[in-house]
């Protein structure tokens, strides 16, 4: 049960993270991947805008809906505590990168199946944009 309220932790602390200091993360990330699809993929410029924004869309229900699952399910709340796994920035953006990138994934994953798409391209975006993202907004938050 120690391991559950860890993750139960983990993924709270990250939540709590991203609608507060990291919600610089979801319109930087959105910026981002229409760049790259618009740049790399030659996606017209309203599919671009479109992928972007229900991508990140997805990737944050999924994310709310996980987080509150987990909270509902180990009987957790929020409180300082929760934020226990935020010590310092670079390891919370990090952190929410990774769960972005992951969920913006199975996005894609999904779409794949009813659209053709080519689904690697997809994900290296997924992940290249979410990297790039958590670095600008780290350089962001780190200035004076």
């Amino acid at each position: 049960m120690a391991i559950l309220n860890t993750i139960g932790h983990f993924f709270l602390s990250e939540w709590i993270w991203s609608v507060t200091w990291g919600f610089y993360h979801i319109p930087c990330n959105i910026i981002i991947m229409i760049i790259l699809f618009k740049f790399f993929l030659r996606i017209n410029m309203v599919s671009a805008v479109f992928t972007a924004i229900t991508a990140q869309l997805f990737a944050f229900v999924i994310f709310t809906l996980v987080t509150l699952g987990i909270m509902l399910l180990l009987g957790q709340g929020g409180g300082p505590e929760s934020f226990l796994y935020v010590p310092n920035t670079m390891p919370a953006f990090f952190y929410l990168g990774l769960i972005y990138a992951f969920l913006q994934s199975i996005f894609f994953d999904l779409i794949s199946h009813r659209h053709a798409i080519h689904l690697s391209w997809f994900i290296v975006i997924a992940i290249i944009s979410n990297n790039l993202t958590v670095l600008i907004t780290y350089l962001f938050s780190s200035l004076p």
